[in-house]
């Protein structure tokens, strides 16, 4: 696949986990319905963590959280170690 074409789907993906965060922290001030928190995680294990983190911060969202301070580093660094070594393993030098 062309890295162009998988450097687009990651960031759409982080783009749509800050306002993921945004949208939950739009949701507790209103005292409405909310989104689940294995649901704001999953982005994290998909390409996403680095959206999530800034919009944990940005909107001052699940900072608190011990799960989410933990999580969503650890699934950034476990989707870039697994993106990598699949890179390595077609060959395809980008670095």
């Amino acid at each position: 696949m062309n890295l162009k074409i998988i450097a687009i789907i990651v960031i759409l993906i982080n783009v749509i986990a800050c306002m993921a965060m945004m949208l939950d922290k739009s949701y507790a001030v209103k005292n409405k319905w909310r989104l689940s928190e294995s649901f704001l995680l999953s982005f994290s294990f998909i390409g996403g963590g680095v959206g999530l983190m800034i919009g944990m911060i940005v909107f001052r969202q699940k900072l608190s959280k011990l799960k989410f301070r933990i999580i969503a580093p650890l699934g950034t660094c476990l989707y870039t170690a697994a993106f990598l070594y699949f890179m390595w393993i077609e060959k395809i030098a980008w670095l």
